[in-house]
C-alpha cells in the first residue's frame, strides 16, 4: 500500500518538484530512503508513509539526510502530525496532492479516449 504512492510520487515527480527527477542514489543497508531524487545537481532522499508523517518518519528522513549528507529531504504522507514542525530544507507532500496528479491524468486519458472515438465515428 506504501508502494503505491512511492510508485505515485516516481511517477509525477517533474510535476510535483519541476527540474528534478528520480534517480538511483547511494546505498547503504541500514538507511535506505523510499526514492532518491536530483534535483540542479543536488542528491535528495524522499520518505513517505502511507498514513501521517510522523516524528517518527521525520527522525528516519533527518538520519537519511545525516547520513547522506543531503541539504534537503522530501516528506511524504496523509498529513502532517500536529506535533511537528519541519525544518526549511524538508518539503512536505500530501498524499492528497499526488492523487490528484493520477486523477488529473486518468481524466485527460478519458477525454483523449472520447474525443477520437467522437472523430472516428464520423
Amino acid at each position: 500500500y506504501e508502494e503505491y504512492y512511492v510508485n505515485l510520487f516516481k511517477k509525477h515527480i517533474n510535476k510535483i518538484i519541476p527540474g528534478s527527477k528520480i534517480v538511483k542514489g547511494p546505498f547503504n543497508l541500514h538507511h535506505i530512503p523510499d526514492a532518491w531524487i536530483e534535483k540542479e545537481g543536488q542528491l535528495i532522499p524522499v520518505e513517505c508513509k502511507k498514513d501521517n508523517f510522523t516524528l517518527k518518519a521525520l527522525n528516519q528522513l533527518l538520519r537519511y539526510m545525516d547520513n547522506f549528507k543531503a541539504k534537503e529531504g522530501i516528506a511524504v504522507g496523509k498529513k502532517l502530525n500536529e506535533d511537528i514542525v519541519l525544518p526549511k530544507n524538508i518539503k512536505f507532500i500530501s498524499l492528497e496532492e499526488l492523487e490528484k496528479f493520477e486523477e488529473k491524468q486518468f481524466i485527460i486519458y478519458f477525454l483523449q479516449r472520447l474525443f477520437r472515438k467522437e472523430v472516428h465515428s464520423r
